[in-house]
């Protein structure tokens, strides 16, 4: 018997990484699942290589025993959403669990040079693809699974943020994403408000850097990476998808609004030194070590 056993469980951008743990947890926890995902093979999208034990996560949920089925939608499209939940929903009924994981960086900047968008200069493109990819995408799917879980008066729901969205890089990079993710906090907490009479849970975890195939690729020849880190270690998938089984549980029934961060205590989303003051490298500007008075050379 699983805690999980009689709950119906959406998770969205579930093909693959973090959010195809937290779906293989929900379903070891007893809970039948149903996926969205623009595409439920994005796991052999270059840059991800990541090992399956079939040919997509809802067969490898069904090899688990429980209830699974998946659609491929894409989750900026309200429409959409509305079409792939009512689907859902029709084969395996009601959802009383939501984790809304779709989005994450991949929602980027089209072109290279401004895919570090730093705050005062963000591409506008970029900007709106990514607030899209998290901030909407998330909205989205409350808006189509939340009057099932009202008409029940039960349901849990978690948001997914970053590290990014509660601290700025110190060079002010990352601005979109960061922006993004900030969005996702302050929307859980008002959620957690109005869906709280309705006996709903609505909580976020808060990531830092995992172990997924494309992150532990990226990071694996920059071992500065953990020094910012508390634990000194990146986090695994399975650690995070604990957490998720945490907040879906009756064990959390007073958590509401909450932000869990799991990312092992990392200080700053940057791996490596702040960069150097402009004042140091710019010859035109000078900075006065008595005053602090900045003077600006004509240009």
């Amino acid at each position: 018997m699983g805690q999980l056993d009689g709950q119906v469980a959406l998770v969205t951008g579930a093909a693959r990484g973090v959010g195809r743990a937290y779906a293989l947890r929900l379903a070891r926890e007893g809970a039948a699942v149903g996926v969205i995902d623009l595409n439920l093979h994005g796991y052999q999208n270059p840059g991800f290589d990541e090992e399956m034990d079939a040919d997509t996560v809802v067969e490898e949920l069904r090899n688990l025993g429980v209830a699974a089925a998946g659609v491929e939608a894409d989750l900026t499209d309200p429409d959409a959403v509305d079409r792939a939940v009512r689907q859902l929903a029709g084969e395996l009924g009601d959802f009383s669990i939501l984790v809304a994981n779709a989005g994450g960086g991949g929602w980027g900047a089209p072109r290279p040079e401004v895919a570090e968008q730093a705050a005062s200069n963000l591409d506008p493109e970029g900007l709106q693809r990514r607030v899209a990819g998290n901030l909407y995408a998330t909205a989205y799917t409350v808006r189509a699974v939340a009057p099932a879980m009202k008409r029940h008066r039960y349901g849990k729901i978690v948001t997914v943020g970053s590290i990014s969205g509660l601290l700025p890089r110190p060079d002010g990079s990352h601005a979109d994403y960061g922006s993004a993710k900030a969005a996702i906090v302050f929307y859980t907490k008002s959620l957690a408000q109005e869906l709280g009479p309705f006996n709903i849970n609505v909580n976020c975890i808060a990531l830092g850097l995992t172990t997924t195939p494309r992150i532990s690729k990226k990071y694996a020849d920059e071992p500065d990476t953990v020094t910012n880190i508390a634990l000194r270690r990146l986090t695994t998938p399975e650690e995070c998808a604990a957490v998720v089984a945490f907040l879906v549980s009756d064990e959390a029934s007073i958590l509401t609004g909450s932000v869990l961060e799991a990312h092992g205590g990392t200080r700053v989303p940057r791996w490596g030194p702040p960069p150097e003051p402009w004042w140091e490298t710019d010859t035109d500007d000078a900075l006065d070590a008595t005053t602090g008075e900045i003077s600006h050379a004509s240009r």
